[in-house]
């Protein structure tokens, strides 16, 4: 914020909900905006997932204002479908069966048959490991845990890679496409979740050719694909069974940034911003 102060500009916080202020309809879309700006940057939205039918009505209603990222591009990337998408443009992802209801039998099945001895579940909307559960059986329990969230929608079965327990995700933060930083996510000891609300541990790191070539296929892949750069992109990276990295998430809503890490990246962020507006 200061650092876009020092650019000129005229900087607030507001939450995403209040942006439509009186104008919020609970019968319909949102027929105007309450808080006036030249562009919009979405940071924290960290409650979007519980409440998706408001939140993308909030989308839909930023399609005139600049917002940043795109509409387009938060749209997209709400789901985790994005993944399939990605991997048929030949990005490498973490190996993952996508559910649909009635297929939660077959998707356990099919682990099982591809050797995958601990999986982890995931609801395809979410973030900072919501709804994230290990199940190192697929017989324990991984069917009825599926039940439970395709009655919401998509879920994904990955295989687990145990790596990630030792050496944690590296994310590479992107702006306007040009690599600025890197973090390691090291979860505590006996688990497996990197986020520091489980304990685990952030350190500044400098990636290596192959994270950065991964991470660079996953941008290219998805402007080809969507048709818009995004401003901001963190690419999770995660090392596959011989420590090759994969594509474990594409964060283009709501990342932490790690801006505090790296003493550049918030200047650099800053002037990303500056010259979208």
């Amino acid at each position: 914020m200061q650092a876009l102060v020092r650019r000129g500009a005229i900087v607030s916080y507001v939450a995403w909900d209040d942006v439509l202020g009186p104008v919020k309809r609970a019968d319909g879309p949102p027929v105007g905006l309450a808080v006036d700006a030249d562009a919009y940057v979405l940071r924290t939205t960290w409650d979007y997932w519980d409440r998706l039918d408001q939140f993308r009505a909030f989308i839909d209603a930023m399609a005139d204002p600049v917002l940043l990222n795109p509409p387009k591009t938060v749209l997209a990337n709400l789901h985790k479908s994005y993944l399939r998408e990605l991997e048929a443009s030949g990005v490498g992802i973490v190996p993952t069966i996508f559910v649909q209801r009635g297929e939660e039998r077959s998707a356990a099945d099919e682990a099982q048959s591809r050797g995958w001895s601990v999986v982890v579940a995931k609801p395809s909307v979410g973030a900072a490991g919501s709804g994230l559960q290990r199940f190192d059986r697929v017989e324990d329990g991984l069917v009825e845990y599926l039940q439970e969230l395709t009655a919401e929608g998509m879920a994904l079965v990955q295989r687990f890679l145990p790596r990630v327990a030792s050496e944690g995700e590296t994310s590479l933060v992107y702006f306007d496409g040009a690599l600025s930083h890197a973090v390691t996510k090291v979860p505590a000891a006996g688990d497996y979740r990197s986020q520091v609300d489980f304990g685990g541990v952030y350190t500044l790191v400098e990636a290596t050719a192959d994270q950065r070539g991964a991470a660079e296929r996953t941008l290219r892949a998805w402007e080809e694909h969507y048709g818009e750069r995004p401003l901001y992109a963190r690419v999770d990276l995660v090392p596959d069974m011989d420590g090759e990295p994969l594509l474990g998430e594409l964060e283009l809503i709501e990342p932490e940034l790690f801006l505090d890490l790296h003493e550049d990246a918030a200047a650099t962020f800053a002037d990303a911003i500056m010259a979208r507006v």
